[in-house]
């Protein structure tokens, strides 16, 4: 009688399982993270990022996972500034391209001089970071004011389609970014700047007059607007930028809500997102 050829049968099974962790969710990436210039998911497991930086992957195979992203919460100054949004989806990585990776700063936002600075997108684009090379991006949160004698100049919330808006002196507030333009700079005696394309504006400064300066917007993938300056302690927060999702396919935009990050009850969050903390990229 033939002896069946089981050992053959399970070298298939098992080169077949090897050959998925060879040719699957491969690339390289650069600088290296945890020491490693190649990685694959199947092996290594997710890429977690939290710190605020830049990172270029690119696939050795073309392949398709999720992805979720946490923009950075504004800077604090004497208000509260706004949390960031989420984004996440289903993101196709294809091979012979290669895409940019940001997880947003506290301080990447628009500008303040002595408010909180507008927290920073967190983003992955294609080729390079454009409005146009956009795949999915979280937005920032608005810093906060200072000052505004007591009325709560609060920065705005990033993500969501539009970004928030912030509190403060009636007619300094900013607005959050949409998806077709940056955020209004308060106005004011000094107006803060609109926001633009991936960037937040600058809060309006007070001079020598009285030391107070409106706080900056947040970026995203349209930018927050930068708080006005009206006179002695009337300012206002800046504005949240907005999210996108335009990229990915079973993509949800996520809005902050005041100090609530998006997406705040994720397990892979940790505190990104939260005023004065970084954002995130979690790719699995």
């Amino acid at each position: 009688m033939p002896i069946p050829n089981t050992f053959g049968a399970a070298s298939a099974r098992g080169f077949g399982l090897f050959s998925k962790l060879v040719a699957g969710n491969r690339f390289s990436v650069s600088p290296a993270i945890s020491g490693k210039s190649t990685w694959n998911l199947a092996v290594d497991g997710p890429i977690n990022l939290s710190t605020p930086g830049t990172w270029t992957i690119t696939p050795l195979s073309s392949f398709t996972t999720n992805v979720k992203l946490w923009g950075a919460g504004g800077q604090n100054s004497l208000y509260n500034a706004g949390a960031g949004g989420a984004a996440t989806g289903i993101l196709s990585f294809q091979s012979g391209s290669s895409y940019v990776v940001e997880v947003g700063s506290t301080t990447g936002g628009g500008t303040s001089t002595l408010g909180g600075a507008g927290g920073g997108l967190s983003g992955i684009f294609i080729t390079s970071k454009s409005l146009a090379n956009s795949k999915i991006i979280a937005g920032g949160g608005g810093g906060s004011g200072f000052d505004d004698g007591g009325r709560g100049a609060d920065g705005g919330a990033g993500g969501g389609a539009a970004g928030g808006s912030s509190a403060g002196y009636p007619g300094t507030n900013a607005t959050g970014g949409s998806q077709v333009a940056g955020g209004a700079g308060g106005g004011g005696t000094s107006s803060g700047a609109s926001g633009s394309a991936l960037a937040g504006g600058a809060g309006a400064n007070g001079g020598s007059e009285v030391p107070s300066s409106g706080g900056g917007g947040g970026s995203g993938y349209y930018g927050g607007g930068g708080g006005g300056y009206q006179g002695s302690d009337a300012t206002s927060g800046g504005g949240g930028g907005s999210g996108y999702i335009g990229g990915v396919t079973s993509g949800t935009n996520y809005a902050g809500s005041g100090t609530t990050p998006g997406n705040s009850g994720d397990a892979v969050r940790g505190t990104s997102g939260d005023t004065n903390t970084a954002g995130r990229v979690y790719i699995a």
